[in-house]
């Protein structure tokens, strides 16, 4: 019917499912929490909002200051530290096993960082204490170079500070002749309130975080 459906995800560009993937007609894919937006069709990305070097390193070092386990996405590819037995065996099935799934554990995020000629995407955290969860998150909130969400419970993601799925889909948006009011966006999470308060029409999941449900213009029904 000619309307644009575009898959927008905190996953890199290599861990979303290969059955979205396969419909023919997703063209697009929001990753990363909009800091590479891909045209599939020609395998280039048409939108990106990543870290310079140097503003990645930095964030690095500010990160080491928590403890949890610190991840990152590059180049559409996800690296991470080597999680501890007890951070693995404290996460739900589902993410556990997209984790193992879709990271390459690495003994420096540093040295991956100076040694790619390409730019950070987003900074993952894992934690076990929730109480060291809200002080990494409060000092990510208040960082200069970071926007902050979360895709799970025991998780937080960090950003460039203008960064959004809701950003990335009014710039593709912009590129296909696609005004912000033609554009619906349906999440759950946290890390979809940038698009839920950007796009046009916004719809929450039934099933959704509280925060979503509050953002958005309508709820729908749980995924169930």
């Amino acid at each position: 019917a000619g309307v644009v459906l575009v898959p927008s995800t905190g996953r890199p560009r290599s861990a979303i499912p290969e059955r979205v993937l396969e419909l023919p007609f997703i063209r697009y894919a929001a990753t990363s929490n909009g800091a590479a937006v891909y045209d599939l069709q020609e395998d280039k990305v048409v939108h990106s909002d990543c870290f310079d070097k140097q503003t990645a390193l930095d964030v690095l070092a500010f990160l080491e200051g928590f403890d949890c386990t610190r991840g990152l996405y590059l180049n559409g590819l996800g690296y991470n530290e080597e999680i501890p037995e007890e951070m693995l065996a404290a996460m739900e099935p589902r993410s556990l096993e997209y984790v193992r799934k879709t990271r390459t554990i690495v003994p420096s995020l540093a040295d991956v960082i100076g040694a790619s000629e390409h730019s950070v995407e987003k900074f993952t955290l894992f934690f076990t204490d929730m109480a060291e969860r809200e002080r990494a998150n409060e000092a990510m909130a208040a960082h200069p170079a970071l926007s902050v969400a979360s895709a799970v419970a025991t998780n937080l993601e960090g950003n460039t500070a203008a960064c959004g799925k809701g950003v990335a889909l009014l710039a593709l948006g912009e590129k296909l002749g696609i005004s912000q009011n033609e554009i619906m966006g349906i999440g759950d999470g946290i890390n979809d309130l940038d698009m839920l308060r950007r796009v046009g029409h916004s719809v929450a999941m039934g099933n959704g975080a509280q925060e979503a449900k509050d953002a958005a213009k309508e709820v729908t029904l749980s995924i169930e």
